[in-house]
């Protein structure tokens, strides 16, 4: 059960009261909340909640979209135990989930801006924002570390994409799909059509397609290139799934096309 007040001063009776009581999971060990934009998230035994969403939805106030690439990760590691952290960066930009168990730390920072997730492994007990920057206290001595921000462009990094899973009335499967993508620099593109919810790592294994694309000067970093590539899928059943990888140092996904059996 979620209870929220509004006020400012819970000792007194004339500026505190309840605004209302939604059913919900409970929420995980450790600091299972953060404010982002107008909003307030929350690490639950069930996923990421919106509690704005919760006010209106109750307990189907999962932030979908934004957390469907990392849910099966935070739900397996929810059932391991351990402590939690969510935490805005200083500037907005970035939204830390931290775990710790025996001594390990492992983060999944959402990027506000291009709306994907990084995995990180931060040795963080705890995050804070001091004058204007993203700092973490070592898990092992208790020194200070800092959230690394490296200049846009200078590091490859992966972003992840899940789609909901979809039918196709009116054909049996998916031939080929064609991602349209902009890039800079070395880019990688992993792309998986999933069936019939069979999601096990050897169903992935078999369905990932892989496709890399080099530009003509690779040491300048500025020059775009274009990935328009057709994949053949040739995948048949009654529901699907759409899983992308995305690994360069920027990239932007414009449009895909499919072709259906």
């Amino acid at each position: 059960m979620m209870v929220l007040y509004e006020g400012l001063d819970p000792g007194d009776a004339g500026d505190w009261r309840q605004v209302s009581r939604v059913k919900a999971a409970p929420p995980v060990p450790g600091r299972p909340l953060t404010q982002v934009g107008s909003d307030l998230w929350m690490i639950s035994t069930s996923g990421l909640v919106s509690v704005t969403d919760a006010l209106r939805r109750g307990v189907s106030a999962l932030v979908g979209e934004v957390s469907r690439p990392i849910s099966d990760a935070i739900l397996k590691h929810v059932q391991k135990g351990g402590e939690w952290q969510l935490h805005t960066a200083a500037d907005g930009s970035q939204i830390i989930i931290n775990h710790s168990l025996q001594g390990v730390a492992q983060q999944w920072i959402y990027h506000v801006e291009s709306g994907s997730w990084a995995t990180a492994d931060y040795p963080a007990a705890c995050w804070h924002n001091l004058r204007g920057k993203t700092e973490f206290t070592h898990i092992e001595d208790g020194r200070l570390g800092q959230l690394d921000r490296a200049a846009l462009g200078s590091e490859e990094i992966t972003a992840l994409w899940h789609s909901s899973w979809f039918r196709l009335p009116t054909a049996q499967g998916l031939a080929t799909v064609t991602p349209h993508i902009l890039a800079k620099g070395p880019l990688t593109v992993r792309l998986a059509v999933l069936t019939d919810h069979d999601t096990t790592q050897v169903d992935l294994d078999e369905a990932w397609q892989t496709v890399t694309l080099q530009p003509d000067n690779p040491g300048d970093g500025a020059e775009v290139i274009a990935l328009n590539e057709l994949i053949a899928m040739d995948a048949v059943g009654s529901v699907f799934q759409l899983r992308m990888e995305v690994t360069a140092r920027w990239a932007e996904i414009v449009g895909m096309d499919v072709t259906l059996q």
